[in-house]
């Protein structure tokens, strides 16, 4: 079984929670939002957001954003990301 760690995210088998594959993120995850085409990860240590190929895992790069990035959604157009410590929601757009 690969080691978990809380620098990672896990991928599990939804049938029988096995688990798949562990990627290291490089800081502290606290939220995950996916767009269609990747995963956002949230971090608060260091601050900023990750993104990931939801196919292998792979880093695809990472945004820094500052206040406490913790929960993330997407509405179709845009993520929205809550910072807890600055008492702001940050909109990132794609392309802008």
């Amino acid at each position: 079984m690969p080691r978990l760690s809380v620098y990672s995210l896990t991928e599990f088998d939804p049938n029988d929670g096995t688990v798949l594959g562990v990627f290291p993120t490089h800081g502290l995850p606290e939220g995950i939002g996916f767009d269609g085409r990747q995963l956002w990860v949230t971090m608060v240590s260091p601050d900023g957001v990750s993104l990931f190929s939801p196919k292998n895992g792979a880093p695809k790069g990472r945004l820094n954003i500052h206040g406490g990035p913790a929960g993330i959604i997407y509405d179709g157009q845009s993520m929205w990301i809550s910072n807890y410590r600055a008492d702001v929601v940050t909109k990132l757009t794609r392309g802008g």
